[in-house]
């Protein structure tokens, strides 16, 4: 797969999205502010996006000048429609484990040590949070029962009360 550099000025938005995704701007460019455009776009032979508007929207609002991209050649038109649908639907068909997300987030009781703004900039919500947290306490308490291992105690402060620029942006909590 060949990925190039292209400037922003030059890539075309699909003026048909369906997709409803200013939402996801601020915490897509958070991403790509911490760990780098490690996705490319893909776009059509004409440099219109098939996948990544998300973080075209969000190279846009941090200011970049170029962008990596994938330009998808061969298929037809039919298949880019299928695979611009496809592409954005498959992600909500997936589930969390959350008792892999919260081994995979950190080691018990870190979760909560989280800054509001890191936690939101993964894209979980609040009730997300929540639920990691109930699973959390529960697995610490299976934890507990084991000799000689010795947990973290959580800080004083719960940190994810404060509220967050991210969280507050249009007025709500995500």
């Amino acid at each position: 797969m060949l990925i190039e550099m292209r400037k922003v000025a030059d890539i075309k938005v699909y003026p048909q999205n369906p997709r409803r995704n200013d939402h996801a701007v601020a915490p897509v460019a958070a991403s790509i502010q911490k760990f780098g455009f490690r996705q490319p776009l893909v776009l059509d032979e004409d440099g219109v996006i098939i996948v990544g508007s998300t973080r075209y929207k969000a190279a846009l609002q941090m200011g970049l000048k170029e962008v990596p991209v994938h330009v998808a050649r061969g298929l037809t038109p039919v298949q880019v429609k299928a695979y611009r649908v496809t592409d954005n639907k498959t992600a909500e068909l997936a589930d969390w484990d959350y008792e892999l997300l919260v081994q995979e987030l950190a080691q018990p009781a870190a979760v909560r040590r989280r800054s509001a703004r890191d936690v939101l900039e993964m894209g979980l919500k609040f009730r997300e949070i929540a639920q990691l947290e109930q699973r959390l306490a529960a697995i610490e308490a299976q934890m507990a029962g084991v000799p000689g291992l010795q947990l973290e105690q959580p800080p004083a402060h719960h940190e994810l009360e404060d509220p967050s620029p991210l969280a507050s942006q249009k007025g709500t909590p995500p």
